[in-house]
């Protein structure tokens, strides 16, 4: 089942509600918030596991939490909702840092569970529970009770992951470190050690060969097979271009093979009903690869409830949501609540008459606002 995310003053986004619907896409102009709207949900993950703090540090810190249009007083108030049941975070916020915050939980827009600022307890189903208030006390109220609405609700919030500035030049040029681990991390840096334990995994090797064949459709004259090494505690890649070629070490390969790994290891591996989303998608990847590592993509997500969210600025990525325009998302300048479906922002003939990369090229939807006065472009 899908999650709601909302938000209230939260960086550069006055506010957000925004619902992922299985594979879709997000677009808009630079400085727009599309990487803010993708951290969101990390940033409630992480604070709801660990510590309020731990989330901030995932998602850029506390400087510059509260949209600089706010006023000095107001919060910033994130929430998730997942079936009945909401959680809510409400920071305040004092100088540079956070002065305090309070969470609550409502079921079926009953509340359940609640801590106010200033208090080192919270109340749960009217029975009153003491907190460090370093601690989430959402995550302790699971944790101490057992109770199937936090337990489900704190599931869904762990089960969405954010992949970002991946470290290809660490890949390269130092491998992974070798690990049991078989999901990717947010930066890919344990890429080369997770594909090899799924290549020799029963339990992974409908993955590993998924991958392999769709990297071969993606690109068909630079990759064939990929082996591995180890080296200390290390594990290395090893790439053969094609068929009966020569074995090339990975740092031999094009940014766009490392790319198209990490972003079908990030989707192929995973459980099912998780949320995904990469930023910036496109990079270093030539359109054919796009749309090939896009089916892929598809075709694996369709049946194990998936939803991947593709931030981009591509056309060719839009050009792939044509028969679901309504799957596209814009950062839209100047509308009150982040982000809008393209299908909303113009008339149905007039998205039919277009592509979806066509409209947002030539600029007619997600594009930055221009200074009325010409000499102050």
């Amino acid at each position: 089942m899908s999650v709601i995310f909302e938000a209230e003053n939260y960086r550069g986004l006055k506010k957000v509600r925004w619902a992922p619907p299985g594979a879709c896409a997000i677009v808009g102009p630079n400085g727009s918030g599309k990487t803010t709207l993708l951290r969101l949900g990390g940033l409630i993950r992480f604070a709801t596991e660990r510590t309020l703090n731990e989330g901030l540090a995932v998602s850029g810190g506390a400087w510059g939490l509260r949209h600089n249009e706010a006023a000095d007083t107001d919060t910033v108030l994130l929430s998730v909702t997942h079936g009945p049941t909401r959680y809510q975070l409400r920071i305040a916020l004092s100088g540079f840092g956070v002065d305090d915050y309070e969470e609550s939980v409502l079921s079926n827009s009953s509340l359940v569970l609640s801590r106010s600022f200033g208090k080192n307890s919270f109340d749960f189903h009217g029975q009153q529970f003491a907190v460090d208030p370093k601690r989430m006390c959402v995550k302790l109220a699971s944790d101490r009770t057992g109770d199937p609405q936090l337990g489900l609700l704190l599931e869904a919030i762990q089960r969405y992951r954010v992949y970002r500035d991946y470290r290809l030049e660490q890949l390269r040029d130092t491998g992974s470190l070798t690990t049991s681990e078989t999901i990717l991390t947010p930066q890919g840096v344990n890429l080369f050690s997770m594909l090899r334990n799924i290549r020799d995994s029963f339990d992974f090797r409908v993955q590993y060969q998924f991958i392999t064949e769709a990297m071969r459709e993606a690109f068909p004259d630079a990759f064939y097979d990929l082996s591995f090494t180890t080296s200390g505690p290390r594990t290395h890649a090893l790439f053969q271009p094609r068929l009966g070629a020569t074995v090339l070490p990975i740092s031999a390969a094009p940014n766009g093979i490392i790319v198209g790994l990490l972003h079908l290891a990030a989707v192929i591996c995973s459980e099912s009903q998780v949320q995904i989303a990469i930023d910036e998608f496109e990079n270093s990847l030539h359109p054919h690869a796009i749309r090939s590592i896009i089916r892929s993509i598809r075709e694996w997500s369709e049946g194990k409830s998936l939803e991947v969210a593709l931030c981009t600025h591509s056309p060719v990525v839009l050009d792939c949501f044509n028969k679901e325009k309504e799957n596209i998302f814009v950062m839209e300048p100047g509308e009150e609540v982040q982000p809008c479906r393209l299908t909303d922002l113009g008339s149905l003939d007039w998205l039919a008459a277009f592509s979806a990369g066509q409209i947002y090229a030539d600029e007619e939807v997600g594009s930055p606002v221009l200074p009325a006065d010409p000499s102050k472009r």
